[in-house]
C-alpha cells in the first residue's frame, strides 16, 4: 500500500488525492443508515486532508463531540482507502481516543439516570404540550424502548407500508407486535439489532395520523420550542421503569 517498513503510518498523499467520493458514498451506504452516511461523508469531505497529510493534531483543538464525529468519518475513509492500520497508528501517535468520557464516568452516569427519571417524565409532558406533532414518535419510543433512529425508521415504515396496504406484514395487530426482523436491512445491523417490539394498537394508529419523520425538521421543532432533545433518555427510562 506504499508504506515504508519502518513507519506503518506512511501514506503516499499523491496516490489518494483523487479520492472517488461517489464510490466512497456507495461504500458508506452499504454499512450505515442515511442520516449516518450524510454525517460520515460530510466530515470526511471536510477533514480528509488530515488523513492524507498524516497530521491529526488539529483535532486536539475542536470540541469533544466534533472530534468523535471527525474520527468516525476518517476511520470510514481509511477503511475505504485500505489504510485503516495507518489511521490507527495516527490515533495512537496523537493520543486520540474514541470515547469522550472514561468508563468510570459512563458507569456513574448510568447509575444516576434512574434517579432522574422524574425529569424525563416532565420532559415528555412538555413535548406533548409544546410539540404535539412529536407525540406519536415519543409514544412509540416510550412503549418500545427502541433507540431514536430505530424509532424513526419504524415510524416511517409504518406509514409507508400502510400506504401500500402492507402494514400487516410488519405489525401483527392480534399479537400487538412490531416484527422488525422481517426488515433485516433496516433493523438488524452489524452492532445494533432489534427483532420485535410489543406495542398496543393505539401506537401505530397514532402514527398513521402523522407524517414521515424528517430528522432535521424534528430537531428544528425542538429548537423553536425550545426543549432539549432527550430521546436517548426515554430508552433509559423504559429499561428501568417499563
Amino acid at each position: 500500500m506504499g508504506f515504508e517498513p519502518t513507519n506503518p503510518c506512511r501514506i503516499a498523499a499523491s496516490e489518494y488525492n483523487g479520492i472517488n467520493w461517489i464510490s466512497f458514498k456507495d461504500f458508506l451506504q452499504k454499512q450505515y443508515r442515511p442520516i449516518t452516511v450524510r454525517c460520515r461523508y460530510d466530515y470526511a469531505l471536510k477533514y480528509h486532508k488530515l488523513l492524507l497529510d498524516q497530521d491529526l493534531s488539529p483535532l486536539n483543538l475542536v470540541t469533544d463531540n466534533m472530534r468523535v464525529h471527525i474520527l468516525k468519518a476518517l476511520s470510514a475513509l481509511s477503511k475505504f482507502l485500505g489504510v485503516n492500520d495507518s489511521f490507527k497508528f495516527l490515533m495512537q501517535k496523537y493520543g486520540l481516543k474514541w470515547s469522550i468520557n472514561n468508563k468510570d464516568d459512563l458507569i456513574i452516569q448510568r447509575m444516576l439516570k434512574p434517579l432522574n427519571s422524574g425529569s424525563v417524565v416532565e420532559w415528555i409532558r412538555q413535548v406533548y404540550a409544546k410539540i404535539p406533532k412529536a407525540k406519536p414518535y415519543v409514544d412509540l419510543l416510550l412503549c418500545s424502548g427502541m433507540r431514536p433512529l430505530e424509532g424513526m425508521d419504524s415510524h416511517n415504515l409504518i406509514i409507508k407500508l400502510d400506504s401500500e396496504n402492507r402494514l400487516m406484514d410488519y405489525y401483527d395487530s392480534d399479537r400487538q407486535v412490531l416484527q422488525h426482523f422481517r426488515y433485516r436491512s433496516i433493523f438488524i445491523r452489524r452492532s445494533k439489532k432489534v427483532y420485535i417490539s410489543f406495542v398496543p394498537n393505539e401506537i401505530p394508529d397514532g402514527i398513521l395520523t402523522d407524517e414521515p419523520i424528517v430528522p432535521r425538521t424534528l430537531y428544528k421543532n425542538f429548537e423553536r420550542a425550545p426543549l432539549p432533545i432527550r430521546f436517548c433518555d426515554i430508552r433509559e427510562y423504559w429499561s428501568t421503569q417499563m
